[in-house]
């Protein structure tokens, strides 16, 4: 669980980690930072919920009402940053002036850090807030919900034990899932799996950052040839 947090793993691993200060977001306040993580229209998960487009403009509601004092931070989901999807919070008017929209690409670890309370309906963002010790409040009914770990807004009376949080993990991350190299089409272990997929992804994500150099300094060197011509 450590190890998933220290190597910034999550189920979006396109964007880079950051400070608050490179999010643009101000100090935070007296009342600390809420998180609340919106997702893509139409997500099975979101349905089987039971959950729709109210249950999400609820949970921003009581974000707001029940933080009054804290900065609100309203996280848009990887495929709505990419234009491929839409989402339910994109269609609710933003009027609150603590509240602060995340909507381009970060790593979920960059805002489960630096935030005291995580919303979710039911993303797996949730999870990953209680594996860095975040309070998670529930709207809907993911997997991580109804054991006594998260705060719920809806009843689940078929979920009577009481894991504690290192054996739901165990029993999510080590004996339901099982790992699979692709690139040696062979199986793996859940810790080599985690340190691949992190090689991978900062490999990935330096050659981004190379490339944004190149075509910046491209851009600058055609600038300044254009100014020597002029």
């Amino acid at each position: 669980m450590a190890r998933i947090r220290e190597l910034g793993i999550s189920k979006y691993n396109g964007g880079p980690r950051l400070s608050a200060a490179q999010l643009g977001l101000s100090r935070a306040p007296h009342g600390g930072r809420v998180l609340v993580v919106d997702q893509t229209m139409g997500d099975g998960s979101v349905l089987c919920g039971p959950a729709n487009a109210e249950t999400f403009g609820h949970m921003l509601a009581a974000a707001l009402d029940e933080h009054p004092n804290a900065q609100i931070i309203v996280k848009a989901h990887p495929e709505v940053i990419g234009a491929r999807k839409r989402g339910y919070l994109g269609k609710i008017p933003m009027q609150d002036d603590r509240v602060r929209v995340v909507d381009f690409d970060v790593n979920p670890w960059s805002l489960i850090d630096i935030v005291d309370h995580v919303y979710v309906v039911s993303s797996q963002f949730g999870f990953e807030a209680l594996l860095g010790g975040r309070k998670v409040t529930c709207f809907g009914g993911p997997f991580y919900a109804g054991w006594g770990l998260t705060a719920d807004r809806t009843a689940f009376p078929r979920r009577q034990a009481r894991p504690t949080l290192e054996q739901l993990f165990a029993a999510v991350y080590l004996d339901y899932a099982r790992y699979i190299d692709p690139f040696r089409m062979r199986q793996t272990s859940f810790e080599r799996a985690l340190d691949e997929l992190a090689w991978r992804r900062d490999a990935a994500l330096s050659q981004q950052a190379h490339r944004r150099a190149m075509v910046n300094g491209y851009r600058v060197a055609t600038n300044m040839r254009a100014m020597l011509v002029a």
